[in-house]
């Protein structure tokens, strides 16, 4: 792997590269990985995993294992056929249709976390309750695997 920025090293370890990016203190803090074509797509095939080589999916790897939580689309979940990860993965879905007898939910390392919106079919707020850690409603309420809905600690901060 090569680094362009902010002086040109080639090779470099992603792992030292990115594992020593400045604290954000208490402060949560977000960071984005997103490949795409010379031509703007980030499928091929329907899938992203067929975009990039070795270093792209050394990166890739390197930055799911340092994160607190992996958001994904539900449409990626499904369409990459997500296997379990010892990463907590929050899917963000509108309906809550997913695979809930997929590898993903039954045989989970870390239970993924669901967040959908109130008006999703009861059906699917029900197995995400069932089948994930939580599952997050546009309400603010938390339903836990047990079934119990929790209000988030509310925050002072902006």
């Amino acid at each position: 792997m090569r680094q362009l920025l902010p002086f040109p090293c080639d090779p470099v370890d992603p792992a030292a590269v990115y594992g020593d990016l400045p604290p954000a203190g208490t402060r949560p803090t977000v960071r984005l990985n997103m490949i795409a074509s010379i031509d703007g797509a980030t499928t091929v095939a329907g899938v992203s995993g067929g975009l990039g080589g070795p270093a792209d999916h050394a990166l890739f790897a390197v930055l799911r294992s340092q994160a607190d939580v992996v958001l994904v689309a539900a449409g990626t979940v499904r369409a990459e056929h997500y296997g379990p990860s010892a990463v907590p993965v929050a899917v963000l879905s509108r309906s809550g249709r997913l695979d809930w007898d997929a590898p993903f939910f039954t045989a989970a390392i870390t239970p993924p976390i669901v967040v959908t919106v109130a008006e999703a079919p009861a059906l699917e707020r029900r197995q995400g309750a069932a089948r994930s850690a939580a599952s997050r409603y546009s309400d603010d309420q938390v339903v836990s695997k047990e079934g119990y809905r929790v209000r988030p600690p509310s925050t002072n901060s902006v």
